[in-house]
């Protein structure tokens, strides 16, 4: 795909839009599939993602991809020089999840070095920042971009187009907000019951909200227990975990 394109622009200014309530300097979001090592990405800065693509940093998107937070001036020197020379940004952290097959990492341009609070709260917005990279990506039509064959090889572990929208994604599965606040109260190991009183709803409409998620997840018929396991190896259990987690942080730190 040609980046310098009047679509991709487009595309990225669209993405702006959506995530301009986040006080940084920009956002962007990558989602990699191991099996075919195409990409789709965006970023709110469209000339900062011209010259990320332009330098041939994507070469090196192996070393973006292990699961965890990253910041860019512990990657390499291509990568610092591009953060400190192409912008104001004074640090920029990626947060990478692997969900099945798919690798997203969420990056962030931050104003100043003491930005750790309002990067956790930024974190927190990453599933709905996912689904955006999806439907942006397919209104304004854009390719997926061919990765080196082996992207992962240097890993060291193996329409609601809005910031506020209805839907949470990991990889190529979607959940609802309904379905997520479900599955938050399952892996709290609330029973279907409680979480229909919970959403003041029958027992039989969250019966069929949870057999939703299971089909989402693969599992269609299987016990609760085999819903954890796939919670677990696309990374949602991780994400709630996220979603939960409080910093306080000091002005020390």
């Amino acid at each position: 795909m040609d980046i310098q394109s009047a679509r991709v622009e487009l595309a990225c200014n669209t993405f702006k839009k959506h995530v301009s309530s986040f006080n940084v300097n920009h956002v962007a979001v990558s989602s990699l599939c191991l099996e075919t090592n195409k990409i789709d990405s965006l970023c709110s800065d469209y000339r900062w993602h011209v010259d990320y693509w332009g330098m041939g940093l994507y070469k090196k998107i192996g070393k973006r991809c292990e699961p965890g937070l990253r910041y860019w001036d512990e990657l390499d020197n291509e990568h610092s020089r591009l953060v400190f020379e192409k912008t104001n940004s004074q640090l920029k952290v990626d947060f990478a999840t692997r969900h099945g097959n798919f690798i997203e990492i969420f990056s962030i341009g931050m104003k100043n070095r003491n930005s750790r609070f309002e990067i956790s709260e930024i974190i927190r917005a990453k599933p709905k920042v996912s689904n955006l990279l999806h439907i942006i990506s397919k209104e304004h039509g854009l390719e997926k971009i061919q990765v080196p064959n082996t992207p992962s090889g240097e890993l060291l572990v193996t329409s609601d187009s809005d910031i506020e929208g209805k839907y949470y994604r990991f990889g190529d599965i979607r959940f609802t907000k309904k379905e997520m606040e479900t599955i938050r109260l399952l892996l709290q190991l609330r029973s279907p019951k409680e979480i229909s009183w919970y959403h003041s709803c029958t027992y039989e409409a969250e019966k069929k909200r949870i057999n939703n998620i299971k089909e989402k997840l693969g599992c269609k018929g299987s016990p609760l227990s085999s819903v954890h396991d796939a919670l677990n190896f696309y990374g949602i259990t991780l994400s709630c975990a996220i979603n939960t987690l409080k910093y306080p942080l000091n002005a020390h730190v």
